[in-house]
């Protein structure tokens, strides 16, 4: 299964829960939430960053969605968007007087005219009549501050409220979802077969912005691109090389960009590469997939330098014991509360730019993860232990380290490393070489060193004796197991 087609499949599992946006939609920051009378006058201005403070970046709404944009006249979003669209200001390079973004102010009115017109929506006509007399002169007058510039904006009008009581802003009014909705499914792009869904389905141009990945741009970067004509064939721009529909595109987006977002539980860091994981719930359900991706947390989770003797701190831990590794490899699963045949993807990306590199990519049953893991340790076993428990991959990456500073280990062999214990094929051969240098430097031939070095020598004689060719020497070879 490829990338895109597992994560497609994995939106259909967060949307069941509630956990990504509609089609349409996207979950965006928004710093400030301008409050509208009913004559378009602007009255005031909720303040939605973290603890109302300067630092907070804002409140995460389910927002009509994002685009890409860049150049000089980037288009504008509907019903929020920031300063320099909504009210024609951001702040300036010298720190003086606001600039001035008047034609990006036009754009923003132009676009709601188009969109809203003929509404009968009193909220929507609302922000239509602040649109139509708003000037810039205006933003030295209250409710306005300088706080607002180059923060994102959404509008809400002046005591308008949600079936629970709670103020709403504009995009969530009913009559705003049906006008968005119909617009956002009937784009103008051509439809071709897509190569995710296999349906014939309008094609997206553009695919989403991805954030999350570590090193990587904060605006978002691309999974899939085409920006030069170097890329393209028989006279095809950008998404059309490669057709995915938009709907693909976006439930992959917002698929792997939850998956990113701080606190999933799916997400680590090995080195420069960042490293997803999800488990499929569709012949299992919920709870076996919710199982199996707790088992993956614990034993890939970074635990700290294993040159500490510790690994995961003295809690017991079922997965993380040396015992584990000598039970039948038939009752593994079961001793640890998973259902072996419950399919599980692991995702590794690092940046590349303003694009995005697959370090690794691996789709495997639990079972089998559990086998390659226990492979993995036992390659790593030495008497007496050179960690107090099984070491997660990113702890190993230590022993590479000058003077126990973790920003001088070598940043791909993260990946390298992590495609090795997921696929049980070599370590990489640089590791060895990595782990040499560092003894030669002077620094000690400790129980982790001595561990990494048994298991590259080990393994490398295991595959050798079972006439596994290597992929990297032999382009004619099958490749690792």
């Amino acid at each position: 299964m490829s990338v895109l087609a597992a994560l497609t499949a994995h939106y259909a599992r967060l949307e069941r829960r509630h956990d990504v946006a509609p089609f349409g939609y996207s979950r965006e920051t928004i710093a400030f939430g301008l409050v509208l009378a009913a004559d378009g006058e602007p009255v005031a201005c909720d303040d939605l960053r973290l603890g109302g403070r300067a630092p907070g970046r804002g409140q995460a709404l389910t927002v009509p969605r994002s685009v890409k944009r860049s150049g000089i006249r980037p288009p504008p979003f509907f019903l929020w968007d920031n300063s320099r669209h909504v009210l024609g200001l951001g702040r300036s390079a010298e720190g003086g007087e606001p600039a001035a973004y008047a034609a990006r102010a036009d754009a923003f009115r132009a676009w709601h005219e188009r969109l809203l017109a003929g509404t009968e929506d009193p909220g929507l006509r609302t922000l239509l009549r602040f649109l139509r007399h708003w000037t810039r002169e205006r933003f030295a007058e209250p409710p306005f501050s300088p706080a607002l510039l180059d923060r994102t904006l959404a509008f809400r009008l002046a005591g308008d409220t949600d079936a629970a009581g709670r103020p709403r802003f504009l995009h969530d009014r009913p009559a705003a979802r049906a006008l968005w909705e119909v617009h956002a499914a009937n784009g103008n792009r051509p439809d071709a077969v897509c190569l995710v869904s296999g349906r014939t389905a309008p094609i997206a141009r553009l695919h989403p912005a991805i954030k999350g990945v570590s090193g990587a741009r904060e605006t978002g970067a691309s999974l899939v691109s085409f920006y030069q004509a170097a890329f393209t064939s028989h006279g095809k721009r950008q998404g059309d090389n490669a057709p995915v529909s938009e709907a693909a595109a976006f439930q992959y987006g917002a698929a792997l960009n939850a998956l990113l977002t701080p606190g999933s539980g799916c997400r680590l860091r090995i080195g420069d590469t960042s490293t997803v994981f999800w488990a499929d719930a569709a012949v299992h359900g919920e709870a076996a997939a919710r199982q199996v991706e707790a088992l993956v947390a614990a034993v890939l989770l970074p635990t700290g330098p294993p040159d500490r003797q510790r690994d995961g701190g003295d809690r017991p831990d079922p997965v993380r014991s040396w015992d584990w590794l000598d039970a039948p490899s038939a009752g593994r699963a079961a001793a640890l509360g998973v259902e072996p045949e419950v399919r599980v993807c692991i995702l590794g990306l690092a940046p590349n730019g303003p694009r995005l590199s697959v370090r690794f990519w691996q789709v495997l049953t639990a079972g089998a993860l559990l086998e390659r893991l226990a492979a993995h340790w036992d390659d790593l076993r030495l008497e007496p232990p050179a960690w107090k428990r099984p070491p997660a991959p990113a702890a190993l990456l230590y022993a590479l380290a000058r003077q126990g500073r973790p920003e001088t280990i070598p940043s791909q062999l993260a990946g390298e490393l992590m495609r090795a214990i997921l696929t049980g094929g070599r370590y990489p051969r640089t590791l060895l070489t990595a782990v040499i240098q560092r003894l030669r430097a002077g620094e000690p031939p400790d129980g982790p060193r001595a561990a990494l070095c048994k298991a590259i020598l080990q393994r490398e004689a295991r595959l050798h004796r079972r006439g596994v060719a290597d992929p990297s020497t032999n382009p004619r070879s099958k490749g690792c197991p």
